[in-house]
């Protein structure tokens, strides 16, 4: 009975965040750090992409049930992975960022393959390795590789729920710095 309540919590602690989250994006802040790190963003590159562009999307076939048959299962985002050459360069345009720059980034997925995220369009954005010149501070694609892992770790391994990770991948250079300060990776 307690581990029920436990999860009925999380769940409503997850959906009220979510909800928040969702009125952040569909605000009129403009891009970039538009509120959506705990953390202020560096003037540069962003470390977030433009809610506008990239609210985020999940896969409906990944569900808290689903996930042994899905995420969890080894080589199952090798299944799923599919975005074209042509959509990546499609979401340059999107960004307003020249071709010239596709080797410089990562189209990523903001939400995760690896933790129930979608190819869709609105899940795709283009996340640099490396700061700007001049900038420091910066967190990028490789970075936010080291949170897709671990919380791909923690869903799987039962330590948190899978809305849980799709919540905090949101906000993911704030998990990385926590991780960093616990030292880990």
């Amino acid at each position: 009975m307690r581990s029920a309540k436990l999860i009925f919590l999380l769940s409503a602690t997850a959906l009220v965040a979510h909800e928040m989250v969702v009125a952040v994006a569909q605000s009129d802040i403009s891009w970039p750090g538009r509120g959506l790190a705990l953390a202020p963003q560096p003037a540069g590159h962003p470390m977030l992409p433009d809610p506008k562009l990239t609210p985020g999307a999940t896969d409906p076939a990944v569900t808290q049930s689903t996930i042994k048959q899905t995420i969890c299962k080894s080589g199952y985002t090798s299944t799923v992975r599919n975005v074209t050459e042509a959509e990546k360069r499609a979401v340059m345009v999107r960004y307003g960022l020249p071709l010239s720059e596709l080797s410089k980034v990562e189209i990523d997925h903001f939400v995760s393959l690896e933790i129930g995220g979608s190819n869709d369009v609105t899940n795709l954005w283009p996340e640099y390795y490396d700061p700007a010149p001049g900038q420091s501070g910066y967190l990028g694609a490789r970075q936010k590789d080291v949170v897709e892992t671990e919380l791909h770790r923690e869903v799987c391994g039962g330590k948190i729920n899978l809305s849980m990770a799709q919540l905090l991948i949101r906000t993911w250079p704030d998990y990385y710095r926590k991780l960093k300060s616990k030292g880990g990776r």
